[in-house]
């Protein structure tokens, strides 16, 4: 960050004050990191505050070592809303950028999202490049910057359905003013991705306007890609893909809608009961806990061909260009509303749990017949470490935009 009076220089100049708001749990070996990143921003008028949520590691020597370089904030651990509200409590700034503690910001991203700032903003948003626990730079990105993105009002659509493409929390920042209204976050409700709360009621009070370039880095940290694209939610573990994660993530969604709802009622507006169904990631869990936990799958009224035109519907709205995109969309589900159980099941196998997929479509088609035989199987997940060939398939197969379950993904702890 530049000195403090190059900083007071650009306050009077009237550029926009910026606060950058860290909060951090028992992340200590990358909190250095993300301070860092908010430290070594080009755009001098910010300022980093740093919320310790209780924290058990070295986290707090790590936060004492930039001195007074920030602004630290040290309470009893309450989840990730309660620290998120401390920290927009002490802030100041006209706009509000909230970094998770094991990610980290490029040195311009500050100054890329004031560019974009203006008056009728709600929400400014940029790609996250995925990183490695370690640091290293992975080839994805999301949302993919050079794929549709939400600009514009969506006041009136967020009733009906979700924004697709949105980065999870380091991608987003937010107008004091937007977030005045809607902060502080239902703590209770909110102690692990709380930045869902956020990026689903936000939309109510003001436009959206989005960066087309990677400006932040997102650390994996043993996660798997692919399952990450889904409104913007990397992150679910791909070694606990049960019947029980996929209840966890529905009911995620389903708290999502609760949150629109109640901030939705205090403006006089409802929102659609099929508000969930219009996310296609969160259409295909529930075809596939329907095919592969039918004993344990919540919505007695589900049937595939009932959710393959909710899939197609999804699908259609999220704009993709070129018609074989379309058409690989169409024929999946259409297999899977028409297809015998066992390749339905299989099919969805491949989608939710990518690493299962086949190598060619010789194989495909052996798996298909076998499946004619007996039920399919999910073969048990690849090893944690196991992850570089994995984010190959990812690359190779970047324009299916989400596999997990809409953005209820388990998050960052």
């Amino acid at each position: 960050m530049k000195a403090a009076s190059e900083s007071t220089s650009k306050a009077s100049s009237g550029l926009p004050a910026v606060s950058i708001i860290i909060n951090n749990h028992n992340y200590g070996q990358f909190l250095g990191s993300a301070i860092e990143s908010a430290l070594n921003q080009t755009y001098a008028n910010c300022e980093v505050i740093v919320v310790d949520d209780g924290s058990t590691d070295n986290s707090r020597q790590v936060i004492e070592s930039f001195g007074s370089r920030v602004h630290s904030i040290v309470k009893t651990n309450g989840g990730q809303a309660s620290a998120l509200n401390v920290g927009f409590e002490r802030s100041k700034g006209t706009l509000v950028l909230f970094l998770d503690s094991d990610d980290q910001l490029d040195a311009g991203a500050v100054e890329c999202v004031v560019g974009a700032f203006e008056p009728g903003v709600g929400k400014i948003q940029f790609s996250l490049g995925f990183m490695s626990e370690d640091g290293g730079f992975l080839p994805q990105a999301y949302p993919d910057p050079a794929g549709p993105l939400p600009n514009g009002d969506f006041s009136r659509s967020i009733l009906e359905r979700g924004v697709q493409n949105t980065p999870p929390t380091s991608g987003n920042a937010f107008s004091r003013s937007v977030l005045e209204q809607i902060m502080p976050i239902p703590e209770a409700d909110w102690k692990i991705g709380a930045d869902a709360y956020l990026l689903v009621v936000s939309p109510l009070f003001g436009r959206i306007v989005s960066i087309p370039r990677v400006l932040g880095r997102y650390r994996m940290r043993g996660r798997l890609p692919r399952h990450a694209l889904a409104e913007g939610a990397p992150g679910v573990p791909h070694a606990a893909w049960g019947a029980d994660a996929v209840l966890r993530v529905l009911e995620y969604e389903e708290r999502k809608l609760a949150a629109l709802r109640s901030v939705a009622s205090r403006r006089g507006e409802t929102v659609s009961d099929d508000w969930p169904l219009g996310n296609r990631s969160y259409v295909d869990c529930r075809i596939y806990m329907l095919l592969h936990h039918a004993g344990q799958h919540p919505f007695k009224g589900d049937s595939r061909i009932g959710l393959a035109y909710h899939g197609v519907s999804a699908a259609c709205r999220l704009r993709r260009p070129g018609l074989p995109w379309l058409a690989r969309v169409l024929g999946y589900y259409a297999v899977l509303g028409m297809a015998p159980a066992p390749w339905a099941r299989l099919l969805t196998q491949w989608r939710i749990l990518p690493w299962t997929r086949p190598g060619s479509a010789r194989e495909a088609i052996r798996d298909l017949v076998r499946s004619s035989l007996r039920s399919a199987v999910p073969p048990a997940s690849p090893p944690v470490e196991d992850l570089r060939g994995q984010h190959r398939e990812v690359a190779a197969d970047q324009d299916v935009e989400s596999p997990s379950c809409s953005d209820g993904r388990t998050p960052k702890d």
